[in-house]
């Protein structure tokens, strides 16, 4: 389906990857409720229903390009009709572990809190500069930023702009981290010196906020078996400043260097949409 935004004059055209990435992935997180709102799975459907409901588009911008019919329908859905998992935007199953957990208000809390689009967090290379430092950059640049709750290297944006265009990203000063992941290299809390192994490190973010914290000293291998994810490593840590790191590409699991218990997944916001190919058995 292509949309008239797409043809927006060439001031905007920055922005439609965003819109495009933004307009998908709320397709996906919230496929049940927009599903009942618009009667109908057909991708066509689901994405003009999330463009009315959860981006914010009125039905004239979408004049020509939806059938009438369905705009209307859209349009005229009340979520509160909708069964609770379609509320939730959960299957059932999943539903009703939740609810069967915490009760249906509490479940329902945890649900919708975790269709909310993940905040831009970055990581301040405190081993170069202060916290203070950027946002007083970032507030000149009139980029708006605040401090995050709990790590003390942490800023937080509002909005997304596009920071990997930023002198300050360029000097390897900040990283585009979340803040769950910068808070797990300071409960590690390295010191100078030590020698620290990243099991399944990938691109090396948290390899790099413990590099931070140990101040260039002691020896960090990372470990990871895509040798392309760990050049990337290799090109943020040049541009960090960073010389302590040691990447190894491991063949796989039975490489005798990987016989240690690795990282389990964190999840992730970005990630709600792998519901919908999961079994209650699995």
């Amino acid at each position: 389906m292509r949309f008239r935004c797409f043809s927006a004059p060439p001031q905007s055209r920055s922005a439609r990857p965003a819109f495009i990435a933004e307009s998908a992935f709320a397709a996906l997180r919230r496929r049940r409720s927009l599903e009942a709102a618009a009667g109908s799975g057909a991708p066509e459907a689901l994405l003009a229903a999330a463009l009315l409901r959860i981006i914010g588009l009125s039905g004239r911008a979408l004049e020509g390009l939806v059938k009438e019919k369905l705009v209307a329908r859209i349009r005229a859905a009340r979520a509160e009709s909708f069964p609770a998992a379609v509320r939730a935007d959960l299957p059932d199953w999943l539903w009703d572990r939740l609810a069967a957990g915490h009760g249906d208000a509490e479940a329902m809390r945890i649900a919708q809190g975790m269709l909310n689009a993940a905040p831009l967090d970055l990581r301040v290379n405190v081993a170069r500069v202060t916290r203070d430092a950027v946002l007083a950059r970032l507030d000149k640049d009139e980029i708006a930023a605040s401090t995050t709750p709990y790590s003390p290297a942490g800023i937080r944006l509002s909005g997304k702009p596009p920071v990997n265009r930023h002198p300050l990203f360029r000097d390897g000063l900040i990283e585009v981290q979340d803040e769950g992941s910068q808070l797990l290299a300071w409960l590690l809390a390295p010191r100078r010196g030590e020698m620290v192994a990243d099991y399944c490190a990938g691109a090396g973010g948290k390899t790099l906020a413990m590099a931070m914290l140990m101040r260039g000293t002691g020896r960090i291998y990372a470990l990871d078996v895509s040798a392309k994810r760990l050049a990337a490593l290799a090109l943020r840590a040049a541009r960090a400043s960073i010389s302590n790191v040691h990447a190894i590409v491991l063949s796989g699991e039975s490489d005798t260097r990987a016989q240690a218990p690795r990282r389990q997944a964190r999840p992730r916001a970005g990630r709600r949409a792998l519901q919908w190919f999961r079994h209650p058995a699995a």
